[in-house]
């Protein structure tokens, strides 16, 4: 007499373990938006800061359009940093060129600044301080729902996109400002024929990668929002 045979059992499915666990992702969250914070306060002050020396030695960038004795037409005798350019005469006492690591810019110091003059030279410190304060508390929601039980929630497209738009204004403010400084000094020492406001310095395709890629994740955001809801309609 044979014995009957337990009936097979289906091989149980290993459970679905997260990559990263949601307390992890929610303190990440929080440590998103407090270095966000203080790169927002670090930067307002870096700026705020040098609005208060005012009427000390200014710093901003310019281009000299004129060549040093021993140097080849359009170039310099020295790029030594930090060394002066005697060759290049400013009108008025306490301003002076010096070289910098690159041979296309200089540092034109200036006495007698405004406020304005010295916020604007610094200011590229605040619009980068100001962008990744946006970003962190525009990000911090996003994390937060990951960790929640409906990751895709509404307006996490949103704050992607939001946070697109911020790197490419944040990349534009940010040479922008220094060479309004520039501008305000030249016109303060009356437009002196050696010196010229230097040309924008955009880095384009990190911008634009980056970008690209904060408006792929909206896209994708805004799809799983519209699938997740449609699937909501349906229960």
């Amino acid at each position: 007499m044979s014995l009957p045979t337990p009936a097979s059992t289906p091989a149980s499915t290993p459970p679905d373990r997260a990559h990263v666990r949601p307390r992890t992702i929610r303190l990440l969250g929080w440590a998103v938006h407090v270095v966000g914070l203080y790169l927002l306060v670090a930067g307002s002050a870096y700026a705020i800061g040098a609005a208060t020396q005012a009427p000390a030695t200014v710093r901003v960038p310019v281009v000299v359009t004129v060549a040093t004795p021993g140097a080849e037409a359009g170039g310099f005798a020295t790029t030594d940093r930090n060394q002066r350019l005697d060759d290049v005469v400013l009108p008025g006492e306490g301003n002076w060129v010096t070289a910098r690591d690159d041979a296309a810019t200089f540092t034109l110091s200036s006495w007698g600044s405004t406020r304005l003059e010295q916020f604007l030279s610094r200011g590229d410190g605040a619009v980068l301080g100001l962008a990744a304060a946006v970003v962190s508390f525009l990000l911090q929601p996003v994390l937060t729902s990951l960790a929640g039980p409906r990751p895709f929630a509404r307006r996490n497209a949103r704050r992607f996109a939001a946070m697109a738009v911020t790197v490419l204004l944040a990349a534009v403010l940010h040479p922008l400002l220094p060479s309004l400084a520039s501008g305000m000094v030249l016109e303060r020492l009356g437009h002196p024929a050696s010196l010229a406001v230097p040309d924008l310095q955009l880095h384009l395709l990190p911008v634009a990668a980056v970008v690209a890629a904060l408006l792929l994740l909206a896209e994708a955001f805004r799809q799983a929002e519209r699938l997740d809801h449609e699937v909501e309609g349906l229960v």
